[in-house]
């Protein structure tokens, strides 16, 4: 009787456990979407994959079945869309004759052409074929993958230079889930090999810290730059393709997950309050394209990205390229190049993320693949408007950014772009104090931006400051005794503020001190007139020394002086700019090639600067000046 009793209790505690435990786990799961902590386990993450991603489901990166089932459906009822989708079209034809990729590396450094060619290759074909369902586009892809994939033609995905590896692991992975339904279990199986073999080993050697003199590169685990984003991204956009297809997948795909979500927290902390970027337009593209392809890859694939997106600099950074783009290119400081974006696709997932419309704008009149994915219809509705302030400052010391202008519509409006910034940033150049200046449609004054990344020394400290494009005296900015050494102090950060004087004057104030070895105190304000056709730059100057100081502009444009050399008319496009030096008294403008001082480093091997003259001023024997120059785009 005691025996009969007590197992019918003990079946009773049972059952209720159990429910308990279903109901627990069930509520835990439908929970997934609110979790803002990564978790402490991987197999917690593998779980909330398998939860959301159940029955292994595919596609799950970025888009899923359903999405891109309402994109086949507004193909033809949305005009954005179906622009795009016929450009998609000719692209996508255009690679099924491309030539297949090759390991081929640039410099012995790099692959070239860029692994990020590769990656928009196999998104080109992906989605064309999951868009139309054509397996022309699928057998071309297979084909690109196979390449990869294959020890015979890549024996690795170069991990020396790591984020190569990434990239290749991000497209290897995106066409493994886009094409998922058209590929052969044996081809997946050499699609999940190659990924474990190639990006996951060598990943994990770099988490643990088990590289032993094998050549791969380590520093972006705990970096805080676009290489701890793009590796990091590319390895979670990996491990959530795969991780479960098989148990030894899940083991070392939740490992992958753990660590790189923990570790490119290191770089989105650096998206805290202010909504700029410390290497330069290029490279916040470039980082910003892979925080969307993750971020959005663990919404879709998990329901979830644990808080990471969770950050006010990330909420606002889709802003900074709309700032920092003037009517006739970007402001392009460090390694950039001036052309304006040819793409912002990543706008789009901002703009929907963190519901700011405006955010979106600038990406309608630009096409990428990615446009299709994350557009959303809502993102092009007529009440849309860019109602933003015209003027903006990122005032993070090491990235230390103003820009100004007229109108967001006008194309002839004046637009200037200051910075100050850490000469010592990622990608930075000894150029605090240096602008760019846009009127009438034209660049009138222009940054020089990147050189070949395959300079010796490029991105070495001691010889990077050898190359004319890193030095102040490429930069539209002063040089003060010039010698073989670096024109600016290396490690210095300069220090700019925005005064609103009325409601049409804007003041714009770096304090350059730190930047010049001889200097008690100097200041560069840019003042912008009522009417804003004028621009006055006046650099008060203080030194400890008698010195010798230069000036400096570069521009395209044809350049003209006046009889007494005190007005320089720029000619460019059949329009006229107008530069004036009101003071000293006594200085005028001289006309030179963009090229060294003769006191200065001359690498032979550097870039050439033929297309560019610099306007200068040469003051000597001062130590304390005030210069004063006036741009205008109308006659003095």
């Amino acid at each position: 009787m005691y025996n009969k009793k007590y197992n019918k209790f003990f079946l009773l505690v049972t059952v209720i456990l159990l429910f308990y435990s279903v109901g627990g786990s069930v509520n835990k799961f439908n929970n997934i979407t609110n979790r803002t902590i990564i978790p402490t386990s991987p197999d917690i993450i593998i779980q909330d994959l398998k939860y959301k991603s159940s029955n292994k489901q595919h596609p799950r990166l970025m888009a899923t079945k359903e999405d891109f089932n309402r994109i086949r459906k507004l193909l033809k009822n949305d005009t954005y869309l179906e622009q795009w989708y016929q450009q998609l079209t000719v692209e996508a034809d255009k690679l099924l004759v491309d030539p297949l990729i090759k390991y081929e590396k640039s410099g012995t450094i790099r692959f070239s052409p860029s692994s990020d060619n590769f990656l928009n290759k196999i998104i080109t074909l992906s989605l064309m074929y999951q868009l139309s369902g054509n397996e022309r586009y699928a057998d071309k892809a297979w084909e690109e993958l196979e390449i990869v994939s294959n020890e015979a033609y890549f024996h690795d995905w170069n991990p020396s230079h790591f984020i190569d590896t990434a990239s290749i692991a991000t497209a290897v992975a995106i066409g493994y889930d886009w094409l998922y339904e058209y590929l052969q279990p044996n081809q997946k199986k050499t699609l999940q090999n190659a990924i474990v073999n190639k990006a996951f080993d060598p990943a994990l050697k770099v988490y643990t810290n088990r590289v032993n003199g094998e050549n791969i590169t380590t520093f972006w685990n705990t970096s805080n730059n676009n290489w701890n984003v793009v590796s990091n991204a590319g390895l979670i956009i990996s491990a959530l393709a795969i991780a479960d297809e098989t148990d030894e997948l899940e083991k070392e795909s939740g490992e992958i997950l753990e660590h790189a979500l923990n570790s490119v927290k290191n770089s989105l902390e650096t998206y805290k309050d202010d909504v700029g970027a410390i290497e330069g337009p290029n490279y916040w593209h470039y980082e910003t394209m892979y925080i969307a392809y993750f971020l959005s890859s663990l919404n879709t694939a998990i329901g979830t990205d644990y808080g990471l997106s969770i950050s006010k600099g990330l909420s606002e950074t889709g802003y900074y390229p709309i700032y920092i783009t003037g009517t006739s290119g970007i402001f392009n400081v460090g390694d950039s190049n001036e052309e304006n974006f040819s793409s912002l696709p990543q706008l789009f997932w901002f703009s929907n993320k963190y519901k700011k419309p405006e955010i979106a704008l600038p990406a309608l009149s630009k096409f990428s693949p990615m446009n299709i994915v994350w557009y959303r219809s809502s993102n092009s509705l007529p009440s849309t408007k860019n109602t933003l302030p015209l003027n903006r400052l990122f005032m993070d010391k090491n990235i230390g950014i103003a820009t100004m202008r007229d109108s967001w519509s006008d194309p002839n409006t004046m637009f200037l772009a200051v910075h100050a910034g850490a000469n010592n940033a990622n990608h930075g150049d000894l150029d605090i104090g240096t602008f760019v200046l846009d009127a009438l449609g034209e660049r009138w004054i222009n940054d020089l931006g990147r050189d070949n990344y395959n300079l010796p020394g490029y991105f070495k400290v001691n010889s990077r400051w050898d190359y004319y494009r890193k030095r102040a005296e490429g930069h539209n900015t002063l040089v003060i005794n010039p010698s073989k050494d670096p024109d600016q102090e290396i490690n210095a950060v300069g220090d700019i503020t925005m005064t609103n004087i009325d409601s049409n004057i804007e003041n714009v104030s770096i304090n350059m001190t730190a930047a010049y070895k001889n200097s008690k105190s100097i200041q560069r304000d840019f003042l912008f007139t009522p009417k804003k056709d004028k621009i006055t730059l006046e650099d008060t100057i203080m030194l400890n020394d008698f010195s010798e100081i230069y000036w400096f502009v570069h521009t395209t444009a044809d350049i003209v002086l006046s009889n007494d050399k005190k007005t320089a008319t720029l000619n460019k496009n059949g329009k006229s700019f107008y530069i004036k030096v009101t003071s000293p008294l006594d200085a005028h403008f001289l006309i030179w090639d963009a090229k060294p001082l003769s006191s200065s480093p001359n690498p032979t091997i550097q870039s050439n600067t033929g297309g560019y003259k610099k306007l200068a001023l040469n003051i000597k024997n001062t130590k304390n000046t005030s210069i004063a120059v006036v741009f205008s785009t109308k006659p003095f």
